[in-house]
């Protein structure tokens, strides 16, 4: 009992300088794997960018009028991805860099990126089926 009073053990002297030595953020230091998995998450948008994109020019190349509208709006898709991608890297990479707490996930980009892919493909297939219809009809 009096070594707690003569500030002995865990007084309350130890607790209050060791509040105060705490009160002060600590620099955090930031793990390459941090930046790594960003790239990887930006390359891998890419990639799917570019595959829209190249299946766009595979359409333009190969296909007639029908063919051509589809390959233009997977095109503007591709490029939409492409963007997202790079948009997302670049706000992470800052978040990063200030290293911000978090969250660095993205809740609505991909719903929005599905939002523009899926109608494009609805119509496209709609197209050809239209075609392909009339070309059959005698």
């Amino acid at each position: 009992m009096q070594r707690q009073q003569m500030g002995m053990g865990g007084s309350s002297l130890n607790r209050s300088k060791s509040k105060q030595a705490g009160s002060q953020p600590a620099p955090s230091r930031v793990e390459p794997k941090v930046y790594f998995a960003n790239e990887r998450t930006f390359l891998s948008w890419t990639h799917t960018g570019i595959l829209l994109a190249g299946l766009s020019l595979t359409i333009l190349a190969f296909g007639n009028v029908v063919a051509r509208v589809g390959g233009t709006l997977f095109s503007a898709v591709g490029i939409i991805f492409i963007g997202y991608a790079l948009i997302r890297y670049r706000w992470r990479v800052n978040m990063i860099k200030e290293k911000h707490p978090g969250p660095y996930d993205d809740r609505y980009g991909p719903y929005l990126l599905t939002g523009f892919l899926i109608p494009v493909v609805i119509l496209n297939l709609f197209l050809s089926f239209r075609e392909l219809d009339n070309s059959y009809c005698f």
